[in-house]
């Protein structure tokens, strides 16, 4: 099975609109969540909306832009500790694959909504998400 990738910060995911799960039914830690794909577009000024359809670009259309956008991987510039709270802040770890190296600790439990088709925005990030 092949996945569409993205790399932000040098931290590469996957990137789909399908939520992937794990063999113990876990939401997988290794993709990116639409909150997290939103801020990176916002954070580049490129925007969220389909300005044809008036509506929210898919994971896959962001991945999509950010990806031409910025081929050799996109970056998030903010303060550590926000970039921190997005999962966009990789920290070095030799010779050992943890969730160091993959933007770190992860600040909520990803839970899927009623219908199981997308993972809950966690609540600080929802009243968290703006950019100046």
């Amino acid at each position: 099975m092949n996945f569409n990738t993205l790399t932000i910060n040098n931290i590469t995911k996957i990137c789909e609109d399908k939520v992937i799960i794990d063999d113990n039914d876990n939401i997988s830690i290794y993709q990116w969540f639409p909150f997290q794909l939103e801020y990176a577009m916002l954070n580049n000024k490129l925007p969220i909306i389909d300005k044809f359809l008036n509506r929210t670009l898919t994971p896959s259309q962001m991945c999509s832009v950010l990806k031409t956008k910025f081929p050799n991987g996109v970056t998030v510039t903010a303060t550590n500790k926000e970039l921190e709270r997005y999962g966009f802040l990789k920290k070095i770890t030799i010779d050992d694959y943890t969730v160091n190296n993959i933007g770190g600790q992860m600040l909520f439990i990803p839970e899927l909504n009623h219908n199981k088709s997308a993972v809950v925005e966690p609540e600080d990030i929802i009243n968290y998400f703006k950019l100046e």
